[in-house]
Protein backbone atom coordinates (compact mmCIF):
# COMPACT_ATOMS: atom_id res chain seq x y z
CA UNK A 1 0.00 0.00 0.00
CA UNK A 2 1.29 3.46 -0.87
CA UNK A 3 1.35 5.87 2.07
CA UNK A 4 0.46 9.44 1.16
CA UNK A 5 2.64 11.83 3.15
CA UNK A 6 0.01 14.56 2.94
CA UNK A 7 -2.51 12.56 4.95
CA UNK A 8 -3.64 13.93 8.28
CA UNK A 9 -3.04 11.94 11.46
CA UNK A 10 -5.16 12.62 14.53
CA UNK A 11 -3.62 9.94 16.76
CA UNK A 12 -0.61 7.68 16.87
CA UNK A 13 1.18 5.09 19.01
CA UNK A 14 3.13 6.82 21.77
CA UNK A 15 6.71 6.14 22.70
CA UNK A 16 7.08 3.39 25.29
CA UNK A 17 9.86 1.39 26.97
CA UNK A 18 11.87 4.56 27.56
CA UNK A 19 14.20 4.09 30.50
CA UNK A 20 17.42 5.77 31.54
CA UNK A 21 19.61 2.78 30.68
CA UNK A 22 18.07 2.31 27.20
CA UNK A 23 18.56 5.99 26.41
CA UNK A 24 22.19 5.71 27.50
CA UNK A 25 22.63 2.65 25.28
CA UNK A 26 21.27 4.68 22.38
CA UNK A 27 23.62 7.58 23.14
CA UNK A 28 26.58 5.21 23.32
CA UNK A 29 25.59 3.66 19.98
CA UNK A 30 25.87 7.07 18.30
CA UNK A 31 28.75 8.46 20.42
CA UNK A 32 26.54 11.21 21.84
CA UNK A 33 27.98 11.25 25.33
CA UNK A 34 26.66 10.61 28.83
CA UNK A 35 23.01 11.15 29.67
CA UNK A 36 22.30 14.06 32.02
CA UNK A 37 18.49 14.21 31.81
CA UNK A 38 15.49 13.69 29.56
CA UNK A 39 11.83 14.75 29.47
CA UNK A 40 8.83 14.77 27.09
CA UNK A 41 8.66 17.78 24.80
CA UNK A 42 5.89 20.27 25.52
CA UNK A 43 4.75 20.47 21.91
CA UNK A 44 5.79 17.00 20.76
CA UNK A 45 4.15 15.66 17.65
CA UNK A 46 1.66 12.94 18.66
CA UNK A 47 3.65 12.38 21.91
CA UNK A 48 6.49 10.94 19.84
CA UNK A 49 9.30 13.12 21.17
CA UNK A 50 11.70 13.65 24.08
CA UNK A 51 14.29 16.28 24.93
CA UNK A 52 17.58 14.60 25.83
CA UNK A 53 20.44 16.49 27.50
CA UNK A 54 23.91 14.91 27.44
CA UNK A 55 27.58 15.69 27.98
CA UNK A 56 27.96 16.43 24.25
CA UNK A 57 24.87 18.56 23.71
CA UNK A 58 21.09 18.67 23.57
CA UNK A 59 19.02 16.42 21.31
CA UNK A 60 15.49 15.54 20.26
CA UNK A 61 14.45 11.89 20.24
CA UNK A 62 11.47 10.87 18.13
CA UNK A 63 10.17 7.29 18.21
CA UNK A 64 7.37 4.95 17.14
CA UNK A 65 6.66 6.27 13.61
CA UNK A 66 3.20 7.40 12.59
CA UNK A 67 3.42 5.53 9.30
CA UNK A 68 5.94 3.42 7.35
CA UNK A 69 8.53 5.72 5.83
CA UNK A 70 8.00 8.67 8.20
CA UNK A 71 11.67 8.84 9.18
CA UNK A 72 12.92 8.52 5.59
CA UNK A 73 10.54 11.21 4.45
CA UNK A 74 11.54 13.68 7.13
CA UNK A 75 15.24 12.93 6.64
CA UNK A 76 14.89 13.45 2.88
CA UNK A 77 13.15 16.80 3.36
CA UNK A 78 15.64 18.03 5.95
CA UNK A 79 18.69 17.00 3.94
CA UNK A 80 17.35 18.57 0.76
CA UNK A 81 16.33 21.77 2.55
CA UNK A 82 19.88 21.99 3.89
CA UNK A 83 21.17 21.74 0.32
CA UNK A 84 18.65 23.99 -1.44
CA UNK A 85 17.90 26.64 1.19
CA UNK A 86 19.36 28.50 4.16
CA UNK A 87 16.54 27.36 6.45
CA UNK A 88 17.65 26.39 9.99
CA UNK A 89 16.77 22.69 10.08
CA UNK A 90 17.98 19.95 12.47
CA UNK A 91 20.98 18.16 10.95
CA UNK A 92 22.25 15.53 11.23
CA UNK A 93 18.98 13.58 11.33
CA UNK A 94 20.02 10.10 12.45
CA UNK A 95 17.72 7.12 11.77
CA UNK A 96 18.04 3.85 13.66
CA UNK A 97 15.83 1.22 12.04
CA UNK A 98 16.83 -1.39 14.63
CA UNK A 99 14.14 -2.09 17.22
CA UNK A 100 16.32 -3.79 19.82
CA UNK A 101 16.38 -0.87 22.29
CA UNK A 102 12.81 0.40 22.38
CA UNK A 103 10.78 -2.08 20.36
CA UNK A 104 10.41 0.40 17.48
CA UNK A 105 12.60 2.49 15.20
CA UNK A 106 13.57 6.01 16.17
CA UNK A 107 15.48 9.11 15.11
CA UNK A 108 17.68 11.53 16.99
CA UNK A 109 18.61 15.04 15.93
CA UNK A 110 20.08 18.23 17.45
CA UNK A 111 17.81 20.34 19.66
CA UNK A 112 17.66 23.71 17.93
CA UNK A 113 17.82 26.85 20.10
CA UNK A 114 15.03 29.34 20.69
CA UNK A 115 11.43 29.68 21.83
CA UNK A 116 8.09 29.48 20.06
CA UNK A 117 6.27 32.59 18.89
CA UNK A 118 3.43 32.09 21.36
CA UNK A 119 5.98 32.01 24.20
CA UNK A 120 6.85 35.63 23.42
CA UNK A 121 3.52 36.77 24.89
CA UNK A 122 5.27 36.62 28.28
CA UNK A 123 7.83 39.24 27.22
CA UNK A 124 5.51 42.22 26.63
CA UNK A 125 7.20 43.13 23.36
CA UNK A 126 6.56 46.46 21.68
CA UNK A 127 4.46 46.51 18.52
CA UNK A 128 7.59 47.36 16.55
CA UNK A 129 9.49 44.36 17.94
CA UNK A 130 6.52 42.10 17.28
CA UNK A 131 6.34 43.24 13.67
CA UNK A 132 10.06 42.64 13.23
CA UNK A 133 9.55 39.06 14.42
CA UNK A 134 6.51 38.55 12.19
CA UNK A 135 8.49 39.79 9.20
CA UNK A 136 11.27 37.33 10.09
CA UNK A 137 8.72 34.51 10.22
CA UNK A 138 7.44 35.50 6.78
CA UNK A 139 11.01 35.66 5.44
CA UNK A 140 11.82 32.21 6.86
CA UNK A 141 8.79 30.78 5.11
CA UNK A 142 9.84 32.45 1.86
CA UNK A 143 13.27 30.85 2.27
CA UNK A 144 11.68 27.39 2.50
CA UNK A 145 9.83 28.15 -0.71
CA UNK A 146 13.03 28.79 -2.67
CA UNK A 147 13.29 25.01 -3.13
CA UNK A 148 11.28 24.49 -6.32
CA UNK A 149 10.39 21.74 -8.75
CA UNK A 150 8.68 21.55 -12.13
CA UNK A 151 5.94 19.20 -10.91
CA UNK A 152 3.60 19.18 -7.94
CA UNK A 153 3.89 16.04 -5.87
CA UNK A 154 4.91 14.37 -2.63
CA UNK A 155 7.56 12.09 -1.23
CA UNK A 156 7.13 8.39 -1.92
CA UNK A 157 8.84 6.26 0.76
CA UNK A 158 8.81 3.23 -1.54
CA UNK A 159 10.97 4.91 -4.21
CA UNK A 160 12.59 7.39 -1.79
CA UNK A 161 11.91 10.15 -4.28
CA UNK A 162 9.20 12.64 -5.23
CA UNK A 163 6.04 11.31 -6.87
CA UNK A 164 3.97 13.75 -8.99
CA UNK A 165 0.28 14.15 -8.21
CA UNK A 166 -1.42 12.03 -10.85
CA UNK A 167 -3.90 14.67 -12.04
CA UNK A 168 -2.05 17.79 -10.94
CA UNK A 169 -2.24 20.18 -8.01
CA UNK A 170 -5.73 21.52 -8.67
CA UNK A 171 -7.28 18.04 -8.65
CA UNK A 172 -5.27 17.10 -5.57
CA UNK A 173 -6.49 20.21 -3.72
CA UNK A 174 -10.07 19.61 -4.80
CA UNK A 175 -10.00 15.98 -3.66
CA UNK A 176 -8.57 16.96 -0.27
CA UNK A 177 -11.33 19.49 0.37
CA UNK A 178 -14.16 17.23 -0.76
CA UNK A 179 -12.80 14.22 1.14
CA UNK A 180 -12.69 16.08 4.45
CA UNK A 181 -15.99 17.81 3.80
CA UNK A 182 -17.57 14.39 3.39
CA UNK A 183 -15.81 13.26 6.55
CA UNK A 184 -17.20 16.28 8.44
CA UNK A 185 -20.72 15.00 7.74
CA UNK A 186 -20.10 12.34 10.40
CA UNK A 187 -19.98 15.01 13.09
CA UNK A 188 -21.80 18.06 11.76
CA UNK A 189 -24.63 19.24 9.52
CA UNK A 190 -23.49 19.78 5.94
CA UNK A 191 -26.37 20.90 3.76
CA UNK A 192 -26.70 20.43 0.01
CA UNK A 193 -26.38 24.20 -0.29
CA UNK A 194 -23.05 23.97 1.55
CA UNK A 195 -21.81 21.36 -0.90
CA UNK A 196 -22.93 23.46 -3.87
CA UNK A 197 -21.20 26.52 -2.44
CA UNK A 198 -17.93 24.62 -1.95
CA UNK A 199 -18.05 23.20 -5.48
CA UNK A 200 -18.61 26.69 -6.87
CA UNK A 201 -15.62 28.07 -4.94
CA UNK A 202 -13.40 25.25 -6.12
CA UNK A 203 -14.47 25.53 -9.77
CA UNK A 204 -14.00 29.29 -9.78
CA UNK A 205 -10.40 28.86 -8.62
CA UNK A 206 -9.35 26.32 -11.26
CA UNK A 207 -7.89 28.85 -13.75
CA UNK A 208 -5.68 30.35 -11.04
CA UNK A 209 -4.01 26.98 -10.44
CA UNK A 210 -3.20 26.67 -14.14
CA UNK A 211 -1.15 29.86 -13.76
CA UNK A 212 1.52 28.15 -11.63
CA UNK A 213 4.68 27.49 -13.64
CA UNK A 214 7.02 26.23 -10.89
CA UNK A 215 6.03 24.45 -7.69
CA UNK A 216 7.57 25.14 -4.32
CA UNK A 217 8.34 23.07 -1.28
CA UNK A 218 5.30 23.32 1.01
CA UNK A 219 5.93 22.46 4.65
CA UNK A 220 2.24 21.86 5.27
CA UNK A 221 2.56 22.64 8.99
CA UNK A 222 4.16 26.08 9.33
CA UNK A 223 2.83 27.12 12.72
CA UNK A 224 4.08 28.46 16.04
CA UNK A 225 4.79 25.02 17.53
CA UNK A 226 7.15 24.17 14.66
CA UNK A 227 9.11 27.43 14.53
CA UNK A 228 11.82 28.59 16.95
CA UNK A 229 12.94 32.19 17.45
CA UNK A 230 15.85 33.69 19.34
CA UNK A 231 17.76 36.92 19.81
CA UNK A 232 21.27 36.92 18.35
CA UNK A 233 23.45 39.95 19.08
CA UNK A 234 20.31 41.90 19.89
CA UNK A 235 18.56 40.95 16.64
CA UNK A 236 15.60 38.56 16.40
CA UNK A 237 16.02 35.59 14.06
CA UNK A 238 14.27 32.35 13.20
CA UNK A 239 16.60 29.77 14.75
CA UNK A 240 14.80 26.55 13.92
CA UNK A 241 12.09 24.97 11.78
CA UNK A 242 11.00 21.45 12.66
CA UNK A 243 8.54 18.69 11.69
CA UNK A 244 8.35 17.91 7.99
CA UNK A 245 5.97 14.95 8.00
CA UNK A 246 3.28 16.70 5.92
CA UNK A 247 5.54 18.35 3.34
CA UNK A 248 4.93 18.24 -0.40
CA UNK A 249 5.47 20.35 -3.54
CA UNK A 250 2.70 22.66 -4.64
CA UNK A 251 1.47 26.22 -4.27
CA UNK A 252 3.59 28.08 -1.68
CA UNK A 253 0.53 30.13 -0.71
CA UNK A 254 -0.82 27.06 1.07
CA UNK A 255 1.86 27.48 3.73
CA UNK A 256 0.67 30.87 5.01
CA UNK A 257 -2.62 29.41 6.21
CA UNK A 258 -1.78 27.69 9.51
CA UNK A 259 0.15 30.52 11.15
CA UNK A 260 -2.28 33.16 9.86
CA UNK A 261 -5.19 31.14 11.24
CA UNK A 262 -3.47 30.68 14.60
CA UNK A 263 -3.41 34.46 14.96
CA UNK A 264 -6.94 34.94 13.64
CA UNK A 265 -8.45 32.34 15.99
CA UNK A 266 -6.91 34.34 18.85
CA UNK A 267 -8.49 37.55 17.54
CA UNK A 268 -5.10 38.97 16.51
CA UNK A 269 -6.15 40.30 13.11
CA UNK A 270 -3.51 43.02 12.98
CA UNK A 271 -0.71 40.53 13.58
CA UNK A 272 -2.20 38.09 11.07
CA UNK A 273 -2.48 40.86 8.50
CA UNK A 274 1.11 41.99 9.03
CA UNK A 275 2.47 38.44 8.65
CA UNK A 276 0.39 37.67 5.56
CA UNK A 277 1.10 41.04 3.91
CA UNK A 278 4.81 40.73 4.65
CA UNK A 279 4.87 37.34 2.94
CA UNK A 280 2.89 38.45 -0.11
CA UNK A 281 4.84 41.68 -0.58
CA UNK A 282 8.14 39.81 -0.71
CA UNK A 283 7.08 36.60 -2.47
CA UNK A 284 7.47 37.94 -6.00
CA UNK A 285 4.84 35.53 -7.28
CA UNK A 286 4.34 35.73 -11.08
CA UNK A 287 0.57 35.62 -10.65
CA UNK A 288 -2.06 38.33 -10.85
CA UNK A 289 -3.56 39.66 -7.61
CA UNK A 290 -6.84 37.98 -8.56
CA UNK A 291 -5.17 34.60 -9.02
CA UNK A 292 -3.32 34.94 -5.73
CA UNK A 293 -6.56 35.82 -3.95
CA UNK A 294 -8.37 32.94 -5.63
CA UNK A 295 -5.78 30.34 -4.61
CA UNK A 296 -5.59 31.72 -1.08
CA UNK A 297 -9.34 31.29 -0.75
CA UNK A 298 -9.03 27.60 -1.65
CA UNK A 299 -6.19 26.97 0.79
CA UNK A 300 -8.06 28.71 3.60
CA UNK A 301 -11.24 26.88 2.62
CA UNK A 302 -9.44 23.57 3.10
CA UNK A 303 -8.40 24.65 6.60
CA UNK A 304 -11.97 25.68 7.39
CA UNK A 305 -13.36 22.31 6.34
CA UNK A 306 -10.94 20.71 8.81
CA UNK A 307 -11.80 23.24 11.51
CA UNK A 308 -15.55 22.71 11.04
CA UNK A 309 -15.19 18.96 11.47
CA UNK A 310 -12.89 19.40 14.47
CA UNK A 311 -15.08 21.79 16.46
CA UNK A 312 -18.10 19.53 15.99
CA UNK A 313 -16.26 16.28 16.70
CA UNK A 314 -14.72 17.70 19.89
CA UNK A 315 -17.79 19.53 21.20
CA UNK A 316 -16.40 23.03 20.65
CA UNK A 317 -19.24 24.22 18.41
CA UNK A 318 -21.15 27.25 19.75
CA UNK A 319 -24.79 26.16 19.74
CA UNK A 320 -25.87 29.62 20.92
CA UNK A 321 -24.85 31.10 17.57
CA UNK A 322 -25.67 28.42 14.99
CA UNK A 323 -24.26 28.82 11.50
CA UNK A 324 -24.24 26.75 8.35
CA UNK A 325 -20.85 25.67 7.07
CA UNK A 326 -20.97 28.16 4.21
CA UNK A 327 -21.79 30.98 6.65
CA UNK A 328 -18.93 29.91 8.92
CA UNK A 329 -16.46 29.66 6.03
CA UNK A 330 -17.62 32.83 4.25
CA UNK A 331 -17.22 34.85 7.44
CA UNK A 332 -13.64 33.66 7.93
CA UNK A 333 -12.72 34.11 4.26
CA UNK A 334 -14.04 37.68 4.39
CA UNK A 335 -11.77 38.37 7.36
CA UNK A 336 -8.77 36.91 5.54
CA UNK A 337 -9.47 39.03 2.46
CA UNK A 338 -9.71 42.16 4.61
CA UNK A 339 -6.27 41.80 6.21
CA UNK A 340 -3.99 41.86 3.15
Amino acid sequence: MVILTTRIYFSAPRITNVQQHTIQEMLSRWALGTLHSYKPTEHGVMKQTLFIHTSTGDYVFKGNPLYPGQWKEEQFMIQQLKIHTKAPVPVPYIIDSAEDLFGYSYVIMPLLPGVHYHDLDKLALSEEEDQVILSKLAAALLELHTWRTKEAGEYDPETEDLRPFHQGLYSFSKEQILYWLEDAKKYSPIEDADMDWVHEKISAAEPSFCDIEMYSFVMGDYKSENILIQQNAGEWEVSGIIDFTTAYFGDPLADVVKFTNQLLWKGQQKRAGFFLSSYLQNAGLPSSPNDISSRLSIHFLYSLVLKWGEIHATGQYDNKNPMTFREFASHHLDIVTSIY
